[in-house]
């Protein structure tokens, strides 16, 4: 199984001090991974938990970033590789991009464009304060909003280990029991489903992802 993340995800601001999750994954035999911070922020000792149906590791670690007068830039290390990632001014209202469905129902429309990831672009340079808005500048993020879906699940029905969820029998299906196994299959699916499609997000090149 490939290596996933790492992956932040915000855990909210208290009492001034701004709270983010760091997310990833490791294959069968890796260490626990190694984590450096620069000041002031201050890690939790990672936490792992399997992963349901493979072999890998799942590990989170929670960061608590205090808020000064300034913007901070947090650099952090994973396995020796660098990034870094904002926090805004103590009594600020962060800087936030929004995304939603990338709008490709044929994928034949995809592949018809030059740039099929040109909003993504976009938002990077936004971010590191390459574009602007009006003249106007708008980065360094901190929080990325993301509505509409994020997993396509459409093939779910017919996973072997889920196809007496089909649709065609709704009525029927609700009356079944859910079984264990059905339990560990749906599982098993939606964690590989999240692996596969946050590798391929981690590998754009326009990522908000800002190196030190």
């Amino acid at each position: 199984m490939a290596s996933l993340g790492p992956i932040l995800q915000f855990l909210g601001n208290q009492n001034h001090t701004w709270g983010v999750s760091l997310l990833l994954t490791t294959a069968p035999g890796e260490a626990p991974p190694m984590l450096q911070l620069s000041a002031p922020a201050q890690a939790s000792p990672p936490v792992s938990c399997p992963i349901p149906g493979h072999t890998g590791t799942a590990w989170r670690i929670d960061i608590a970033v205090p808020q000064a007068a300034n913007d901070l830039a947090i650099d952090y290390k994973i396995n020796g590789t660098a990034n870094r990632f904002h926090v805004p001014p103590r009594d600020s209202s962060p800087n936030m991009g929004y995304v939603s469905c990338n709008g490709f129902s044929d994928p034949r429309v995809k592949k018809s464009l030059k740039e099929p990831q040109a909003l993504w672009s976009r938002l990077g340079r936004l971010h590191r304060q390459i574009d602007r808005v009006d003249s106007t500048a708008f980065g360094p993020l901190h929080l990325l909003l993301m509505g509409g879906d994020q997993i396509y699940s459409d093939d779910l029905d017919r996973h072997p280990g889920t196809a007496r969820l089909d649709r065609t029998a709704l009525v029927a299906t609700h009356r079944r029991p859910f079984t264990a196994s059905m339990h560990s299959a749906l599982q098993a699916h939606y964690a590989r489903l999240y692996i596969d499609h946050w590798i391929k997000a981690n590998r754009r090149p326009c990522s908000l992802a800002s190196p030190p």
